[in-house]
């Protein structure tokens, strides 16, 4: 199997084939994440092939992507978004001086993955998305498929209504949910918006802050679990409509599902200035190691630090740890691998 990777620059001019990072000349990069998804579409399966496509510039891409008909990917032939090693935000801060993309559209979604494009994931972006009822991700696969979303930053900025960060979730799916930080969407920060009488949720070490509500859930018979999320000052942090397996998510007012972690008035580094880092007593060395975890081990934080043991709740760990290139360590996913108990 090959691994195939394309190029995304924002301070590129559409007409390049993707295949360099450069600015100019026929191997340019594409001058947006849409354009390279009207390129690469490919059947994946047929070649053997992965594919990742590596973004980068300063300016924002204002593009809506649909990632849908025309791919067509397996648990070992998959599809991976990501930064280029120069536009990881290795701040813990939303960073509008590296790769982003930012949506004024109503009724928009940023990015979303349906199928035939089955096995996807996303890694590392940053996304604003500001249209009344729009979405910053959304990971919908068919039944059987595989949806990531790992170290993410999404927000919004402008005050319209029915604005969700990620959502995920259809009958029969995969979806896992890992180290994001959602804020300041006026409708959920992470929404399984779709009732599952079937298939696999997990949602790990995210931050949700500011949000109408932080973590829902809308789901049946589906296997769901809720470990180490942070979810602070929405209107309600938490809300599951089905019985989910959780250990160990804080939240700041009483809806939380796990005793002891509830009402907690966590103090970050700078609230105001969207910096959810932090070295709260309720936070630090009180989550669930999940380096072995059956259905999505790993083992950083959301800026590649390591996680030490006791782990942290939420996106960062605090201390310990040694920072590590992300982009380097992630790239594309082999499912199969990632998440053996999870039938694909």
């Amino acid at each position: 199997m090959s691994l195939i990777t394309r190029f995304v620059n924002t301070a590129s001019s559409s007409g390049g084939n993707g295949t360099t990072n450069a600015t100019s000349g026929a191997n340019r990069a594409y001058a947006s994440l849409n354009e390279a998804n009207a390129a690469e579409t490919t059947d994946l399966v047929t070649a053997g092939d992965s594919i990742e496509i590596v973004c980068s510039g300063a300016s924002a891409d204002t593009s809506v992507t649909l990632l849908s008909t025309g791919w067509v990917t397996s648990a070992t032939n998959t599809v991976t978004i990501r930064p280029n090693a120069t536009d990881v935000n290795t701040t813990g801060v939303y960073d509008t001086s590296k790769y982003r993309i930012e949506i004024t559209a109503n009724y928009a979604i940023a990015i979303r993955f349906i199928s035939p494009c089955n096995h996807h994931a996303i890694q590392q972006l940053q996304v604003t998305t500001n249209g009344t009822a729009s979405k910053g991700i959304r990971t919908s696969p068919a039944s059987g498929g595989r949806g990531v979303v790992q170290n993410c930053f999404i927000r919004q900025t402008s005050s319209n209504l029915g604005v969700d960060g990620i959502q995920f979730g259809v009958n029969g799916t995969s979806n896992s949910i890992i180290n994001n930080i959602v804020y300041d969407c006026t409708d959920r920060g992470l929404d399984g918006f779709a009732y599952m009488a079937a298939g696999d949720i997990s949602t790990y070490n995210n931050t949700v802050d500011g949000c109408g509500t932080g973590l829902f859930f809308s789901s049946g018979g589906a296997t769901i679990r809720a470990f180490n999320n942070l979810l602070t000052n929405n209107t309600t942090d938490y809300n599951s409509l089905s019985s989910a397996t959780t250990d160990n998510n804080v939240t700041s007012d009483g809806s939380g599902p796990d005793a002891g972690h509830i009402n907690k008035a966590i103090v970050y580094t700078s609230a105001s200035g969207k910096d959810f880092s932090t070295s709260d007593a309720d936070v630090v060395g009180l989550g669930t190691d999940l380096s072995a975890d059956a259905a999505y081990p790993f083992d950083t934080d959301i800026v590649g630090v390591t996680r030490a043991t006791p782990w942290d709740i939420g996106a960062f760990q605090s201390g310990g740890g040694s920072g590590v290139t992300v982009a380097a360590t992630l790239g594309a996913i082999d499912y199969t691998s990632q998440n053996a108990s999870v039938a694909l």
